[in-house]
């Protein structure tokens, strides 16, 4: 344990510790968040030591993290992901992803988001386009083979849709 450095304990009830260095006799000194400096045989054992910590009031930051985007310029952008201390993500409305960007206090002016309020912001799924085929027969290993309009071509069942209302089966249009 060194001069200057912040130290969390393994134990949740406790609080972390800053250290203010070491006495003459070997023992570490401590000061505790109500600013009481004493001497303590506490071992690294028990607590770790947490670099990024800057103060009381330091959280560690959890990853991933959701924040507008600044390039109002750009309607296709929906959030940016911020997926650790250095690198973000940019989400596209579409849920297109690009990644590798540097993320830096100085990114501009970001509002944070909830993930849920970030997900809000990509445009809703497109609903799947249905053709109606018409079954004409189907071979020894399950492919269908159908008569669409104006050609056939190989399906496999499970790529199907029974529409009860109209009495076609429904494939994904591709």
């Amino acid at each position: 344990m060194n001069a200057g450095q912040w130290w969390f304990p393994n134990d949740a009830h406790l609080d972390r510790m800053f250290v203010v260095g070491v006495d003459t006799s070997g023992i570490t000194v401590f000061q505790n968040r109500n600013g009481v400096v004493f001497r303590s045989g506490i071992t690294e054992s028990d607590w770790w030591h947490e670099p990024e910590c800057t103060g009381w009031l330091w959280v560690k930051e959890m990853f991933p993290q959701w924040w507008t985007t600044t390039n109002k310029t750009d309607p296709t952008i929906a959030f940016v992901r911020r997926n650790s201390a250095t690198d973000m993500t940019i989400v596209r409305r579409d849920g297109a992803e690009s990644a590798g960007y540097p993320w830096s206090s100085v990114c501009g002016n970001r509002e944070r988001l909830t993930e849920d309020e970030a997900l809000a912001l990509l445009d809703p799924p497109a609903e799947p386009k249905r053709i109606p085929v018409r079954l004409l027969s189907h071979s020894q290993d399950g492919t269908i083979i159908t008569v669409s309009p104006g050609y056939k071509m190989p399906v496999e069942w499970d790529e199907l849709f029974y529409d009860a209302s109209t009495g076609f089966y429904l494939k994904e249009d591709e």
